[in-house]
Order: C-alpha cells, then sequence, then structure tokens
C-alpha cells in the first residue's frame, strides 16, 4: 500500500501488560499492599509495547497467537514475531514461548526509536498498577524530544480492560493473567478479576492535542466491555484513520473526517513558521491570576528552572505548551519534560535551566531538593493552589512596569471574557450546536489572548529590529542595553542573556525576509513613535494602528475540506487514496483562480496525493505548481526524495516534461545511489547455513570487520539447534547492521551539528550529567556532551585519555541509587566527569571499555585498523542488543576489553621505527599471506598519491595510498594466488599468478589491460631490465623452470627457454646483459642468456654439515659483486660472489635464530625478514645485525621500499598483516652504544639506494 507522508499520525502505540506478557514488578511493594486480599491495586509493573499500528504496519510483539488484520491490514502487513499458533487459537495461559531473535519495536517504528523505548514509562507515570475495581478512561498528553532535539507530540487515553488473574502457589505476590474472565468460584483463593490499564497512545510531529483527544474519545464506547481479543479490531481502525488523514499547509484551509460518527477537524497555523494552537489557551488564565500569571511569564522569558506541579497529569502538558503559544516566536530550545514519570524525578536535581512537570504527590520532595544548599534555585507552579513559589535567593527581574501594567488589565479581561461573550449569546438546544457553539467561544478566546501576548512582546521587543545588522549578521546588544532604564535593565540583561532570545535574533538572521507579526507590529510601532524607547512611554495597545495587521496574522480558517467516508475495504488496498485524490481535483476546478493561498493549500495536498498513489510526475507537476504560487510550502527535501528515488524509465520521462525543464531547481537536486539499486537480497541467503557458508556469507555484512576468531564466535551466537544459521536471522542481523551504520553517520544531534569526522557509537537517552542535563556521545575518537539547548557540543575527555571508568550509585531523594558512571582522565588536573546513565550504563561502560581498549591497542600496535575493528565490534554488539540477546552475549563481541593489549612485547627499537599496521585481508572471509607489494610512486596530475600494492594469497591486490595509508582499491583480477608484484613503467604494474597468467594492470586507472598467458606453470618472479641501449626488456619465470624475455613496451616475447630437471624455479635475478641467475629450492642456475640455447654456465650448491645440498629461500643481490641467500634449514646467510662464483657463510649474531624469508636493500642496509617474524636491520659491510624489530607474529614474507622512506613489510596467513616501517634513520655507535639518528629527507633521497623502479 502507498504512504502519506504528511499524516496527522505518525503510528498508535498500545502499551500496557495482558496475558502474553509477564508481570515484572518494577518496585518491591509491601506484602499487604500486594497479597491477593488487597482490594484496590497491584504493581506496579513494567509496562510492554503489545502493538504498534502505522499506515501501513500492525506490528504485534508480544502475541503468541496470529491476530486478524482484515480489513485494515493485508496478512502480510500483520507481524507477529512470537506467534506460535493460528490465527483462530486462543491461548489458555500466560506460558510464553522463548523470544526469537529479531528486531525490536524500535526499528518498527516510524519515529525515533528513543520516543519508543520511552513511551511506556511516559504513558504510566506513576507505574502500571492492576486495579480491583472498574475505573473511567483518562486522558493525558505527553511531549518527547528525540535525538535530533526534534519534539514529538503525543496524546494517550488509558482503558481498564477485564482479566483474570491468579496468584502463583508457589512464590507470594507473583501473578499470572488470564485474558478470559469468570466466576470466582473453584479458585476462589488464587484467582481474581481484575482490571488492567492499556494506553492507546498516538503520536504526531504535530501538536494537534484537542484532535488527537477527540480520535480518542471517540474510540472509547467501541471499547466498553470488551476482553482483550476484542480491542484490536477498532483500535486497528482508530489506527488506520489517523495514520491516513493528511494534514493541511499552514493557510486558510482546514481538514474534517468522520471517525466512529463524530467530525472532527484539523485546523492548521495561520502562517508558516507559527505554531500549531490545538488547545484552550485560556487555561493558564482560568486557573493562575493576572499577577501570578505575570511572574510565570517573567520566568520563562529569564530562562529560570521551573517545575509545575499538578495533581492531574494532563493539565501539566496543556498549561506549559499555552505558555509557549503565548510567547511564540521565542521559543524554549533547552530541557522540557512537561510530564516527568516517578522513576525519572531525579532528573530535578540536574543542573542547568530546565522546564518539568511533576505529579503533586512529589512536591515535598522538590521542596526538600530546593533547600539543599548547592542545588541552584528552582521556581515552583502550583497548578493546583494557582501560585508560584520563587526562592528567596532567586533575584528574579521584574518586567517593565508599563509592560505588566497593560498586560495585567487585558489578563483580567481575559479571564471572564468567555462568560461574557456566552451570556450575550442565544441557548442552543441540540448537542452538535452547543458543541459547535463553545468551539467558536474557544478559537476567539484563543486569537484574543495570542493577540495579548503578542503586543507585549511587542512592548518588550518590537524595536530590536533597528540594532540589527542583517548584512553582518550582527545584533548591537550593548547599544540596545543603554536604551533602556535602570531600573528595567536587569529584566532585559537577563532576556536578551537566554538561548531562547538568542535563537530567536539568530533565526531572523539568517532569514531577514520573514515577515511575521512580531517583525510586521515592531515596525509600524517603530515608525509611530520615531524610534524612542517603548519602556519609558505609555503604549496606544489595540487602538494604536497595529490592529490591521494582527487580524491579518490571526486570520480564521475559512475554508473547510471534508476527507472523503472511509471505506473498510479499501483502507487496506489504497483505494482511499485514489478517491481522495480525485476529490481535490474536483475542489481544485470549483475554486477562484485568485484565491493564491486556497489553491496553493490544495496543490499541496494533491501533491502528496499522488505520490502516495505511485503517481510521482503529477504529484511533483503539483508541487512545481505550488512553488511558482506559494514558495514557503514547497516541500524542498521530500522533493529532493522522490526525484532521487525515481525509476530511471520514469527519471526519463520527467525530464521531458515542460514544467521540469522551466524549474531549474528540480535539475538542481543530486541523483543519488540508493540502497535498493544495491539490491541486497542477493546478499541473504535462502537456506540455513553451515560454518563453511556462514564465512562466506558474513562478509557482507555492513562495516563488520570480523577476525577467524569473531567469526566462530558470531556462529556459535547464531545457530540453531540444527548448528545452522538461519536465513531469517542472517537477514536480521544484515538489516540491523545496516541501519545502525546509517545512524552512526548522523552528525545532527540534539539540534547540533557535531563537527567531527569520526564515526559515532552511542549515544545516550536524555540524562543527567554533573554539567546539566542532555546526551553523552561516543565517537571513536571523543567523548562528547551536547547540553539540552545548546549550540556546540562540549568535549569531555578524548577516548585514549580515559584511565577509569568506574561504576556506582548515584544518590537522589527521588530514587536512590541511580545507576551512573564516574570517568577518570589520565590528566589530575581534569575533574571526574559523572552521569546518570541509569539502565543504559552497562552497556555505555561496555562500550567506553571497547573503543578505550582499542585505541591503546591502536598506539601500543601501531595498527589504526585496530580502531575501526574496534567500532566494528560496538557495532555488532548494539545489533545484537537489538536483536533482543542478553548484554552478557552482546559483551561477547567485544573483543578488545576481554583480552589483554599484547603491546609490552614490543621493544623500544621497534616502537620507534614501527609507524603503521595495514590489514589488506579486512575484506576476506579468512587471512591469507601478503605474498608480494610493490610502491607505485604518484603520477603528477592523474594521481599525485604515492601506493603500495599488496598482492595476497587469495588473489586480491590491496591498493593503500601512503598519504594516510587509507584503503583506496579491492582489484580481483587472478583466480589464484598471486605471487610476484613488478613496476614496469610509470604506470604499468605486471602482477603474476597461480594461475600461469601474468595481469597488466593499469595503475592510474587500476584496469587490467592485459593478460599474458604463455606460461603453462605457477608464475613465480617477474623482474625488469634495462639493456645498455637504453631499452627495457622483462623476464619472467614459472615454477617448472619455463623461463621469457618480454619487451617491456609492446609485451611481445622476445625468447623463451626452460631449464630442465630441476626443482621449482622461485626466483631470477638479472646480475648483467649476459647472465642471469635462477635460484631454484636447492640450487642457483647460471645462465648465459646472450649465447644460443641459452646454455647453464654454473650450477651453485651449498652443502650442509652432513655434505647435503642447503634449502636456498630468497636472493637479494646487495651489489654488483655480491648476492646474498638465504637457506631455509640453517641460520645466517651464503654470499656468492658473481664473478668467481664463490660462496661464504655469513652468521648473523643475534640471540634469535635468523632464518630469513626475504631481504631488500634501503639506505645502504639491508633489511632481513625472518620466519618468526623479526625484521633485522644488516650493515652489509660489517654483517653485522644493527637493529632487530619485531611486529609481525608469523613468517615475514614480503618486502618493499617507498620513496617516502619507509620499509613495507607483509606477513604470511596466520597473521596476514602489513607494517610500515620508518626506515629513515643511521646507526652510529657512540661509547659503545647503538644510536639511530633520524635523516633528513633530502639526506634521505640523495643516500638512499633504491632499487630500480621505485
Amino acid at each position: 500500500m502507498p504512504r502519506l507522508r504528511n499524516t496527522l499520525v505518525d503510528a498508535c502505540v498500545v502499551i500496557g501488560v495482558d496475558h502474553n506478557t509477564d508481570l515484572t514488578r518494577t518496585s518491591p511493594g509491601s506484602g499487604t499492599e500486594n497479597s491477593i486480599s488487597d482490594k484496590i491495586k497491584y504493581g506496579p509493573f513494567k509496562q510492554h509495547v503489545l502493538a504498534v499500528f502505522t499506515e501501513s504496519l500492525a506490528y504485534f510483539p508480544e502475541t503468541v497467537t496470529r491476530v486478524e488484520g482484515e480489513p485494515f491490514f493485508e496478512e502480510n502487513q500483520v507481524i507477529c514475531p512470537n506467534a506460535t499458533a493460528p490465527i483462530e487459537a486462543s491461548p489458555s495461559s500466560g506460558v510464553r514461548r522463548s523470544i526469537s531473535h529479531k528486531p525490536g519495536t524500535k526499528r518498527i517504528l516510524p519515529f525515533s526509536p528513543e520516543v519508543t523505548s520511552s513511551l511506556p514509562t511516559f504513558c504510566y507515570p506513576d507505574g502500571g498498577f492492576i486495579y480491583r475495581q472498574p475505573r473511567d478512561p483518562d486522558i493525558n498528553y505527553l511531549v518527547l524530544t528525540n535525538m535530533e532535539g526534534q519534539r514529538t507530540y503525543a496524546v494517550s487515553m488509558t482503558f481498564y480492560c477485564p482479566f483474570s488473574m491468579i496468584e502463583s502457589t508457589v512464590e507470594k505476590g507473583q501473578f499470572l493473567l488470564l485474558a478470559e474472565t469468570g466466576p470466582e468460584d473453584s479458585f476462589e483463593a488464587l484467582v481474581s478479576t481484575v482490571y488492567v490499564p492499556i494506553c492507546v497512545c498516538l503520536v504526531s510531529l504535530f501538536p494537534f492535542m484537542d484532535t488527537l483527544k477527540g480520535c480518542l474519545s471517540a474510540l472509547i464506547p467501541q471499547l466498553k466491555n470488551q476482553n482483550i481479543n476484542e480491542i484490536w479490531r477498532p483500535i486497528m481502525k482508530l489506527a488506520t484513520v489517523v495514520t491516513t488523514i493528511p494534514v493541511p499547509p499552514p493557510g486558510p484551509l482546514a481538514i474534517s473526517f468522520t471517525l466512529f460518527g463524530s467530525l472532527h477537524v484539523i485546523h492548521p497555523p495561520p502562517e508558516a513558521g507559527r505554531r500549531v494552537v490545538d488547545i484552550d489557551l485560556q487555561l493558564p488564565i482560568l486557573i493562575f491570576k493576572p499577577d501570578v500569571m505575570i511572574q510565570i511569564i517573567t520566568c520563562f522569558l529569564t530562562q529560570q528552572r521551573m517545575v509545575f506541579v499538578s495533581s492531574t497529569y494532563s493539565l501539566l502538558t496543556l498549561i506549559i505548551e499555552a505558555i509557549f503559544t503565548y510567547l511564540d516566536p521565542i521559543n524554549w530550545r533547552l530541557t522540557y519534560v512537561p510530564v516527568l514519570p516517578n522513576s525519572l524525578g531525579d532528573l530535578v536535581e540536574a543542573p542547568g535551566p530546565f522546564i518539568m512537570g511533576v505529579h503533586s504527590k512529589l512536591r515535598s520532595k522538590v521542596k526538600q531538593i530546593r533547600a539543599q544548599p548547592e542545588t541552584p534555585s528552582i521556581v515552583m507552579v502550583d497548578i493546583d493552589k494557582g501560585t508560584i513559589d520563587i526562592d528567596e535567593n532567586n533575584n528574579v527581574p521584574s518586567m517593565p512596569d508599563s509592560v505588566a501594567q497593560s498586560l495585567l488589565v487585558r489578563l483580567r479581561k481575559a479571564s471572564v471574557a468567555h462568560q461574557i461573550m456566552l451570556a450575550s449569546l442565544p441557548t442552543k438546544f441540540t448537542f452538535e450546536a452547543v458543541v459547535q457553539q463553545r468551539k467558536d467561544l474557544a478559537q476567539k478566546t484563543n486569537t484574543e489572548l495570542q493577540e495579548t501576548f503578542l503586543d507585549m512582546l511587542v512592548m518588550l521587543f518590537g524595536d530590536v529590529y533597528s540594532y540589527m545588522s542583517f548584512g553582518n549578521r550582527y545584533f548591537d546588544k550593548p547599544t540596545y542595553l543603554q536604551t533602556i532604564d535602570d531600573d528595567d535593565r536587569p529584566f532585559y540583561f537577563e532576556v536578551l542573556s537566554s538561548d531562547a532570545f538568542e535563537r530567536f535574533i539568530d533565526e531572523r538572521m539568517e532569514n531577514h525576509e520573514r515577515r511575521d507579526a512580531l517583525a510586521v507590529l515592531g515596525e509600524k510601532m517603530a515608525t509611530q513613535r520615531n524610534l524612542q524607547s517603548t519602556r519609558s512611554r505609555t503604549y496606544t495597545g489595540r487602538n494604536g494602528g497595529t490592529q490591521q495587521h494582527q487580524a491579518s496574522v490571526f486570520k480564521p480558517v475559512t475554508e473547510f475540506f471534508n476527507i472523503p467516508m472511509f471505506i473498510e475495504e479499501s483502507l487496506s488496498s489504497g483505494n482511499f487514496y485514489r478517491v481522495y485524490c480525485n476529490s481535490l481535483t474536483k475542489r481544485l476546478e470549483k475554486i477562484d483562480s485568485k484565491d493564491i493561498k486556497l489553491k496553493a493549500a490544495l496543490l499541496y495536498l494533491r501533491g502528496f496525493a499522488h505520490i502516495a498513489c505511485d503517481y510521482p510526475i503529477e504529484g511533483l507537476r503539483d508541487f512545481h505548481a505550488l512553488y511558482a504560487s506559494s514558495p514557503d510550502l514547497f516541500p524542498r527535501d521530500f522533493t529532493a526524495e522522490v526525484i532521487n528515488s525515481l525509476d530511471p524509465n520514469i527519471r526519463d520521462v520527467l525530464q521531458k516534461e515542460a514544467f521540469y525543464k522551466q524549474t531549474a531547481m528540480f535539475r538542481t537536486f543530486t541523483t543519488k545511489d540508493l540502497d535498493r539499486k544495491r539490491n541486497p537480497s542477493r546478499k541473504i541467503p535462502n537456506d540455513p547455513m553451515s560454518k563453511t557458508d556462514f564465512e562466506q556469507r558474513v562478509k557482507t555484512l555492513h562495516k563488520v570487520i570480523l577476525t577467524p576468531e569473531q567469526i566462530d564466535w558470531l556462529f556459535n551466537v547464531l545457530i540453531d539447534d540444527n548448528q545452522l544459521v538461519s536465513p531469517e536471522s542472517f537477514r536480521n542481523l544484515y538489516k540491523v547492521l545496516a541501519e545502525l551504520d546509517k545512524e552512526s553517520e548522523n552528525r545532527d544531534i540534539s539540534g547540533v551539528h557535531l563537527d567531527t569526522k569520526h564515526p559515532i557509537l552511542k549515544v545516550s537517552q536524555n540524562i543527567s550529567t554533573m554539567k546539566g542535563m542532555g546526551r553523552l556521545v561516543l565517537t571513536t575518537e571523543l567523548l562528547y556532551f551536547i547540553q539540552n539547548g545548546a549550540r556546540d557540543a562540549t568535549k569531555i575527555t578524548q577516548v585514549i585519555d580515559i584511565k577509569e571508568i568506574i561504576k556506582y550509585n548515584q544518590q537522589s531523594l527521588f530514587a536512590p541509587g541511580v545507576q551512573a558512571v564516574r570517568i577518570i582522565n589520565s590528566d589530575r588536573n581534569i575533574p571526574p566527569f559523572q552521569a546518570a546513565l541509569k539502565e543504559e550504563r552497562d552497556i555505555w561502560l561496555c562500550f567506553m571499555k571497547e573503543i578505550s581498549a582499542a585505541q591503546k591497542s591502536a598506539i601500543a600496535l601501531r595498527d589504526n585498523k585496530l580502531i575501526e575493528q574496534g567500532r566494528s565490534n560496538i557495532l555488532l554488539a548494539q545489533a545484537l542488543l537489538e536483536l533482543q540477546f542478553p548484554l552478557k552475549t552482546a559483551e561477547g563481541a567485544c573483543f578488545f576489553s576481554r583480552r589483554a593489549v599484547d603491546a609490552e612485547g614490543l621493544s623500544d627499537d621497534t616502537k620507534d621505527c614501527l609507524e603503521m599496521r595495514l590489514d589488506p585481508c579486512v575484506r576476506e572471509s579468512k587471512r591469507y599471506t601478503v605474498m608480494c607489494i610493490a610502491y607505485v610512486p604518484g603520477n603528477p596530475g592523474i594521481n599525485d598519491t604515492a601506493s603500495i600494492w599488496c598482492g595476497l594469497g587469495s588473489g586480491t591486490i590491496m591498493v593503500y595510498e601512503t598519504d594516510a595509508w587509507n584503503c583506496v582499491s579491492e582489484l580481483r583480477y587472478a583466480k589464484s594466488r598471486l605471487s610476484c608484484l613488478s613496476l614496469i613503467d610509470n604506470n604499468r604494474l605486471w602482477a603474476g599468478s597461480f594461475d600461469s597468467v601474468i595481469y597488466v594492470i593499469n595503475t592510474d586507472t587500476r584496469k587490467s589491460e592485459q593478460q599474458l598467458q604463455n606460461h603453462t606453470d605457477f608464475v613465480s618472479d617477474v623482474v625488469k631490465q634495462e639493456k645498455s641501449s637504453g631499452k627495457h626488456v622483462v623476464w619472467s619465470s614459472s615454477f617448472n623452470g619455463q623461463i621469457m624475455c618480454w619487451d617491456a613496451e609492446t609485451r611481445e616475447n622476445i625468447h623463451s627457454f626452460t631449464l630442465k630437471k630441476i626443482k621449482p624455479l622461485s626466483q631470477i635475478i638479472p646480475v648483467n646483459e649476459t647472465t642471469l641467475w635462477c635460484v631454484t629450492a636447492d640450487k642457483i642456475l647460471i645462465v648465459d642468456v646472450s649465447a644460443e640455447g641459452f646454455p647453464v654456465l654454473q650450477k651453485l650448491n651449498f652443502y650442509d654439515q652432513y655434505e647435503k645440498p642447503s634449502l636456498l629461500e630468497y636472493a637479494l643481490m646487495v651489489n654488483d659483486e655480491e648476492i646474498w641467500v638465504g637457506l631455509k634449514t640453517q641460520r645466517g646467510v651464503v654470499s656468492w660472489n658473481t664473478k668467481t662464483y664463490k660462496a661464504e657463510k655469513i652468521e648473523l649474531t643475534s640471540d634469535d635464530e635468523v632464518h630469513l624469508c626475504c631481504m631488500i636493500r634501503m639506505l645502504g642496509s639491508v633489511w632481513v625478514g625472518n620466519r618468526d617474524g623479526k625484521v633485522f636491520v644488516v650493515n652489509p659491510d660489517t654483517r653485522k645485525i644493527e637493529l632487530k624489530l619485531h611486529a609481525h607474529t608469523d613468517f615475514v614474507k614480503s618486502m618493499c621500499v617507498t620513496r617516502e622512506g619507509h620499509v613495507v613489510t607483509g606477513s604470511s596467513s596466520k597473521e596476514g598483516k602489513v607494517c610500515v616501517w620508518n626506515a629513515m634513520f643511521d646507526i652510529d655507535i657512540i661509547d659503545g652504544t647503538k644510536r639511530k639518528k633520524k635523516l633528513p629527507e633530502y639526506e634521505f633521497v640523495e643516500k638512499g639506494n633504491i632499487p630500480e623502479g621505485i
């Protein structure tokens, strides 16, 4: 079914407990209060999300039986992850089957996951109690702030559903619910009929409080005398309607619709940027006397810490939201919790400005907190008593007297205006007429109150525009304050320093063309008074010429559009949208073309409707017409999203449309590669996976780097009873990881853009800290704190500087023992940071320890990729938590914090020289040997950055740029392992492979240009040689003794020959133009390549103590007269003279046996790789080891040098990693002690003996 984006309600969430959930107490109770004989209530119990309904989805996370969704939801739109029985079966007990590991509810909802986790707590602020007697339904209002700093509004209705409750005979005080109720006879001592609260919560991005209350009220008669199995049909009808109804744009058009036989109307704000007003603004005026009301307004404007107290939860939100509307467009952006649940009462103790609402039962505790000397002042507003209590130590400045007196007179009139208007109106005799009369009077009262407080704001701040320099984005605050009377200056100083006023100024600086009511009236007033101070004169008020402008601002809705009747058969099919779209078209055809605002509103609605009907071009045509008539309503982001998601064929049609060609902005929207084009379904298996299959599939997981050890661990976590991983389990893990990875790239948190390139690992809920209320943000490098309402994030500490994280219980008057952490910095001058993370504490502790351990490992082992590994571990742990695995299991993914870092084994020389570790096997399913490494210098004008190319045993080539050592390419051409890489010219790399092919790769395009397939066995070596004529040739060899000579430019085979009866030929060395040294497993053959038939001139062997030929490992031409060859079974090397062919054994003295695997020249030294992972720096003249380095844990298999002064080494498959060593040093002997001396770059270049081709 299509999805309409601008709907009244995003989701309908049902919260409570039933026969499918466990009854878990949230706090211990006394035996009397919770015994079966108690005739009042039981509890409190933990509340669960029982159901979630969106426009196209019905999700029942707890039910163990299938739920019938028709006609509101098709069968595939109803998700019951725990269902085991058919629809017609009904549970006979409260026993639940074991939970399958599926994405949690928060991944189902269309809004912030944090809102989901908060709803059960906020919908039951007192805790969830079960009652013995029936109770009337009640309505509550909530405002929740998500991670992006956006407010989400919710209206909830709690009704009470009958159940039978059984008390456990095993453990007193434990209960079980049954869906069916019956007479309490045979189980008189064990069974009771109880009334369980079920909360239906409508969640919206818009504060249509009264409209949503009306919808929920219409539901109540449908639920009367219904048991739990009978409530879902009316709730699904409610959810389907309210998640389908569109919200009208700001302007003159209201939308009306019918639900359960009652009419409901959605009134939009009069203009873009104004608040939605869908509450009774007279409530505060009726409760508070005018002088108290002025004090409350003053406290709002001067940014005080305020706590509202009431015995009725619903009044808290309504009163505060009404005051926010009075002060619009000066908006409160700091901590705001209008209904604070009892379990979160400790937030009142947090530092920093806030506005909160608590139940009157907490009044005494709030007073106790105020009395504590270390607690900042708190202003208490008692709604029940209509009073305000300002701490005697809190010197709140007074509002200017002239403004206060004017406001006082008008508030006195407003408090009785409703009754006066009602007295003059004729009596209505029908229910519908009475209701309509009350709505009309309420609307008129709301308008007058908005005008009253707008006049107040104009009197206070109407002339600030005269002190704003829009070009320089500067508000001249000092000069503005100088114009104010001395008595009033403290008030203005506090207001101008507040976050709300600073944001008010900034918003107008950013959009100086904005013409809101305050700007219009302020300019009018400034003109009338000749820019004189408003504080020192009498205000002309409503008779001063501003009425005309205000009337236009608060002009009531004049047009209504009635949504077509909802026909149940069309709800799940999507036919409703087509009927709705046709109705809009008919209305557009009838309106006057001069009524621009009404036409714009209808085009706005029809554009969304067309797209919901899957007519994107028609929808974009409507948006084009909307942009021409009313740019303020144009949905820019949504339009860009639609264009970017179009099918290529439809996009081709769109580009031919005249309206598209005429609108330059449409063409500026960038077309993006969408995830759907990647077709992730190809990566999801269809059959259960064995361990071998899993090892291959696990490579597709988003941004997850898994070692073989971790792959084994994850496989054991996911397997079922058949020792296989099901496709569903893998699909769920894949999906959650993809979503978490996307979220980690989001840098906008609580209205603050986090200026960091590092991925975000975790964002806390809104918590209390020593720096105030806000959110902790953990990245791979830093821990931030974003205080509510702040413009910027505060850096708490670098992850690497975290010395210790201590768990403790923070004492509070509201909740003794709040779970908190104390983060100790390694710098003693930085005080510990304390945060009350509550139920998230253990998760945060796990993640902070993991990334801290990864950072320390990366520094100790010179391997920055370990930070990525740590991030990957945390990503996987988060995914497992969301799949409902316990924390203990998820902690298993955090490998760094579970094992000690072996960094102490690194010698000082190793730490000095080791710059970086690279993991070229990171995308492979297992570790592979780094068979060969080649250095490719930058190519000016094409690719200025040099790179190293690592050939793996898998046949893959990983390319790393040497400026930051980032992997930039992954090339897969060879069908088997690579054996050698050789740079033949500036941009041609020849790669030999065990598939008998030499691949010629363009290093600029990184494409394979040619495949040389002349060899008949594994290619073992490729070497370039320069002739005296200046011509270059390339020699290649294979294990079977085949040797070929190629023209380096044309790549034509010049000649070839084959050495007979030899063991595998591993290496060839062109000593000069006539001789080629061919290294086999047990001998060296010297071939005359200039003579006909390519005769073997000499066979060189080195015999061991038993007079047997020693096995040879690797050869290096150290200088023109000397070739060193490693011995496979003996320590040291053999030096052969290239002219006399004499051999000399070189004993490389060391505490370790030197069984070399590879060698390379660098700065007059020879770097030797050993079989146990060590690297020795040898002086070829003295034949002494000058330096011993140890960072690998397996054979050092390959080496190369770079022009930047590095030696790069690669290891065998047990490790499969690359180490980058800084080789820019000389070794001096001073007083018998070796001293390393770093070389400047110019000396390195002059002294360096760089091999040919580098």
